[in-house]
């Protein structure tokens, strides 16, 4: 007796799937899911479980083939965990669906396309873009929870060279190897990269973690560590060129070199911990050099780390800063530095916002866009947090500005 082939649905009506598993040429209305596996041939069409491509690369093929569009979008499932050794070029609005799938290769995304896998690490190659977008004006996600450079030379993790598009990326690690770069290092037209990522290794000499060198471009990201591993020489967390724009969140940086900031360009930072030398001056940074250690609640004293006097600030803004003689100074906009005398009160003039977050029962930190706080009144030693509750009028320097602590007490700064 013969064997009979599986049964399908094609147009409303059941068929026997052909002896030459090729679909009926309607068949590709029919589904929108394209499915690959270690047990696949490309010879197979990748239209059902049993039959799948040996390739993502040939699944994408067949994916471009149905007509994806943004009311029609094609999932191509990777059903194993194998290793794919090659190189893939997705389609809008295709799906790169791999959970548990290593791709020995590269990326190249386009807009409006989603890639979801475990693992992104060539076992080889030099010059290579792990993942990179380079062209279109629109969104591209990825959720990867491996990205390895340590096996290539001269690359890049993550890299946007279009106009103007936008990556949002997840990864849980990435690993960047000797004389690699993490994110970005353009040159030319680069649209945004928005990353989270708990852990950013640098893990060979010369390597840098995130690298902004264009005026395009914002690399926007949350990372819990950016951190050299073994004994690297001449790492680098941070790299700002003269017209890239840097927005980071982090709770800890270690490199020999924390960041470097070219003239011109943007560093907006926030991170508690900062190891490793800094050159160049940021937009904005809230790091332990502003972090003030409360000996007492009661007499208000502070320790201020000793810093060399910055540059002029950007315009609107203020530094506050210790100098090695001992002394607190106020440098404007003009250039102006000014000694803040005598454990008086500093004046509030053109105060925009300032938040205090307790590190813990003794330490706190200040952040401002354009003010001072000179003493800071509360009556409780375990006050967690304040966040400033007068944003109507902030203009005004002579009132008393209100602070909301997280136990529903009210305090007050002294202007």
């Amino acid at each position: 007796m013969a064997t009979r082939r599986p049964i399908v649905q094609v147009s409303g009506q059941l068929q026997e799937l052909p002896t030459t598993d090729k679909m009926p040429t309607n068949f590709a209305t029919a589904t929108n899911v394209v499915y690959v596996s270690k047990e696949g041939s490309d010879a197979n069409t990748g239209l059902t479980p049993d039959f799948p491509k040996l390739t993502i690369g040939a699944a994408i093929t067949v994916a471009s083939g149905l007509t994806p569009s943004a009311s029609n979008r094609v999932s191509v499932i990777v059903m194993d965990a194998g290793t794919y050794a090659e190189d893939v070029t997705m389609v809008s609005h295709v799906d790169l669906i791999g959970r548990s799938a290593k791709l020995d290769g590269t990326i190249e995304i386009v807009d409006n396309s989603t890639i979801i896998l475990r693992e992104v690490n060539p076992s080889s190659g030099s010059g290579l873009n792990l993942i990179r977008k380079s062209g279109g004006t629109g969104s591209s996600y990825c959720y990867i929870d491996l990205i390895d450079s340590r096996n290539v030379t001269s690359s890049r993790c993550l890299r946007n060279t279009s106009a103007g598009s936008v990556i949002f990326v997840m990864c849980a690690q990435m690993w960047v190897g000797a004389g690699n770069t993490g994110v970005g290092d353009q040159t030319s037209g680069f649209g945004h990269v928005h990353l989270y990522c708990p852990d950013l290794y640098l893990a060979g000499n010369n390597a840098k973690g995130i690298v902004g060198n264009n005026t395009n471009a914002s690399i926007i990201g949350y990372i819990d560590h950016i951190l050299e591993t073994g004994s690297p020489t001449g790492t680098e967390a941070i790299t700002v060129g003269a017209s890239g724009v840097v927005h980071l969140t982090c709770t800890q940086i270690i490199a020999d070199t924390a960041y470097t900031i070219t003239a011109g360009g943007t560093l907006n930072l926030v991170c508690p911990d900062v190891q490793g030398v800094r050159t160049g001056t940021p937009t904005c940074e809230i790091s332990d050099q502003l972090v003030a250690t409360v000996d007492s609640w009661l007499s208000g004293k502070m320790r201020l780390s000793e810093v060399a006097s910055p540059a002029t600030p950007p315009s609107g803004t203020v530094y506050v800063y210790a100098k090695a003689d001992g002394k607190v100074y106020r440098k404007d906009d003009t250039g102006t530095e000014t000694e803040l005398g005598g454990g008086g009160t500093a004046s509030l003039s053109a105060y925009q916002e300032a938040s205090i977050n307790l590190l813990h029962e003794r330490q706190f930190q200040i952040r401002h866009n354009n003010g001072i706080i000179s003493r800071i009144h509360c009556g409780r030693q375990d006050v967690d947090r304040y966040t400033h509750d007068g944003r109507d009028d902030p203009r005004q320097p002579n009132d008393k500005r209100r602070y909301r602590c997280s136990r529903r007490r009210v305090c007050h700064t002294a202007h």
